[in-house]
């Protein structure tokens, strides 16, 4: 059972790793690349990127770096969205 402190983390870091994802799957649909394109591209499976997109798992910073590279941005680009904060009204 998580106490409040891990149930916020927890909760964190799945707002984060789905912003990540949203971010990579935009990035592969601009670029005209499926999902088994990408990963041909960076060595991992399709299953994979399928994971990274739907915010199931993030990928680790190396990773990351290569992910980016592929699809012709920097790996802060794709952490970006998460970082921002909404605008006041």
């Amino acid at each position: 059972m998580l106490c409040f402190k891990g149930l916020y983390a927890y909760k964190a870091y799945m707002s984060t790793s789905n912003v990540i994802g949203a971010e990579i799957e935009a990035r592969r649909v601009r670029a005209k690349l499926t999902q088994t394109d990408l990963a041909e591209r960076v060595g991992i499976l399709q299953s994979s990127v399928s994971k990274y997109e739907s915010g199931r798992q993030v990928p680790r910073w190396p990773l990351m770096e290569r992910i980016a590279e592929a699809l012709g941005c920097e790996p802060a680009d794709l952490v970006k969205r998460s970082r921002r904060r909404p605008r006041a009204a």
